[in-house]
């Protein structure tokens, strides 16, 4: 025979005669159960440079070296003691055989290992001889980007994103033929990584500028300092890289410009703060309101909480773990 909780708990009362019975099946038949999933937060950070590698880039090597060991550092440090990511840089190379490959052999660094010294003198001794490897004309960052997302450098969807673009010059991806812009098309493809939550993806582009009146283009240009398509038909100039970025939560900023990076705004590259208020959709009884934490069906215990009537909300005194499930048990008000 199977018995309801319901009926267990009216036997209960029967045999023990007990006077508070009869609120206790009351309780159990008009109850009302609400459940939040805590969100996951690994306090985790995917990060993917997309260098442009090509000659030219060889005349700015120094300096923008120390620019990606400045960012590295400045994210390492955003991400706290015990944050942990994971980096690597693929090139905006679009031939067949090469395109969306991490650099150099597959490389991929995990924060967390050594000291963050240690990591950004690793870290510019692997950039700095990427920066003249080809001589080819290919430049189709968003492309080897999406095809490293979806190959050899592929992100959870819960995990925070940020793409680095450093060019001199602007992206030639191709899009489906029914997408008529190339930008637009790139940023739904990388939001759907992160099933379309622009909260977890961030694009920083450092690319050339125009060229302000009256100066030289050698004066402003410090990879290939002539015949660059943005002062040769500035008119038909697309600005990829600078739209993409301001697209996808991110900056620009100009790739010939000393200490750009430290301009880059990191704050918010972690995810949100988890929540320690949750909202009730019904009105209870504040006098039936229980309250219990489970992680894999056990009871996480040590986090108080109090009832906000005006807002009918449970507020916790310490952020409830992640991955847990708080499980509200209440009366209606007026039952």
């Amino acid at each position: 025979m199977t018995w309801s909780k319901a009926k267990l708990v009216t036997l209960f009362c029967i045999l023990a005669v007990s006077p508070s019975c009869s609120n206790q099946e009351r309780f159990v038949e008009l109850k009302t159960t609400e459940t939040f999933v805590q969100e996951y937060n690994p306090h985790y950070l995917d990060v993917l440079w997309v260098l442009d590698n090509r000659s030219p880039m060889r005349n700015h090597k120094d300096a923008l070296t120390l620019e990606a060991k400045e960012l590295f550092s400045r994210i390492g440090n955003s991400l706290g003691e015990y944050g942990q990511y994971r980096m690597s840089v693929t090139s905006t190379d679009g031939r067949p055989a090469s395109i969306g490959n991490l650099l150099p052999s597959g490389q991929i660094l995990v924060g967390g290992l050594g000291t963050l010294d240690e990591r950004v003198a690793y870290f510019g001794n692997m950039f700095a001889p990427l920066l003249n490897l080809a001589t080819d004309a290919y430049n189709k960052g968003f492309a080897a980007s999406l095809k490293a997302l979806q190959t050899t450098f592929v992100s959870d969807a819960r995990v925070p994103l940020v793409l680095v673009f450093l060019s001199y010059a602007d992206d030639e991806s191709a899009a489906p033929a029914t997408e008529p812009d190339v930008v637009e098309y790139y940023a739904k493809e990388l939001l759907k990584l992160k099933n379309d939550n622009a909260d977890l993806l961030r694009v920083y582009a450092a690319n050339y500028m125009p060229v302000a009146p009256g100066a030289t283009n050698a004066s402003n240009r410090c990879a290939q300092a002539t015949n660059n398509e943005i002062d040769i038909s500035p008119a038909t100039y697309e600005d990829r890289y600078f739209r993409l970025a301001n697209r996808l939560n991110g900056e620009t900023a100009d790739i010939c410009e000393s200490g750009f990076a430290s301009n880059f705004n990191l704050g918010g590259l972690q995810l949100r703060e988890l929540p320690k208020r949750f909202a009730l959709m019904g009105s209870p009884d504040p006098s039936t309101l229980l309250v219990e934490i489970l992680k894999n069906g056990e009871a996480v215990t040590g986090f108080p909480w109090t009832f906000d009537p005006a807002t009918r909300e449970i507020v916790f005194q310490d952020t409830p773990p992640q991955g847990t499930s708080i499980i509200a048990r209440y009366l209606p008000r007026g039952n």
